[in-house]
């Protein structure tokens, strides 16, 4: 199942919002790498291009 791009979003945010600072920072890479392979999976290859800012360290 494709998510949308809110979706995503959502979903990369609840993730990091559990991690400490220092896990943030290890693992904000890892997700732009699925995030981008999600969305290029579906119509919204623009995720981060959408949501500057979104992924806040």
């Amino acid at each position: 199942m494709v998510k949308t791009k809110n979706e995503i979003i959502k979903m990369i945010n609840d993730y990091i919002s559990k991690l400490s600072d220092y896990e943030k920072i290890d693992r904000v890479i890892m997700f732009g790498s699925y995030a981008r392979n999600e969305a290029l999976s579906s119509s919204d290859v623009d995720i981060f291009w959408w949501c500057p800012g979104t992924l806040k360290i």
